[in-house]
């Protein structure tokens, strides 16, 4: 899986969690989206991203390690790091 897939993969795992909470509201994520400013992304809403990319990419993680994220592209490449090949930003 290369890096362009899991990013999508986690924009669309973001869109998700988002709208459970604002109901029919799809935000515009890309790589620079900030998670805390402008995803509003905090405490109970890290430990449900953490448990949803734990599924998706069958990685383990827990919600410390995603507090330091501060953009999509953050996430995406901590992902990356955790998959079994590593995987480089270009491929």
């Amino acid at each position: 899986m290369n890096y362009d897939k899991i990013l999508t993969a986690i924009i669309d795992i973001l869109n998700n969690l988002l709208l459970h909470i604002e109901r029919n509201v799809k935000r515009s994520i890309k790589e620079s989206t900030k998670i805390a400013d402008e995803l509003d992304i905090h405490s109970i809403m890290l430990v449900e991203l953490s448990v949803e990319l734990e599924d998706a990419f069958r990685i383990k993680l827990n919600a410390a390690d995603l507090v330091g994220m501060a953009t999509v592209s953050d996430i995406a490449n901590l992902v990356a790091s955790k998959l079994p090949q590593a995987i480089a930003r270009s491929a």
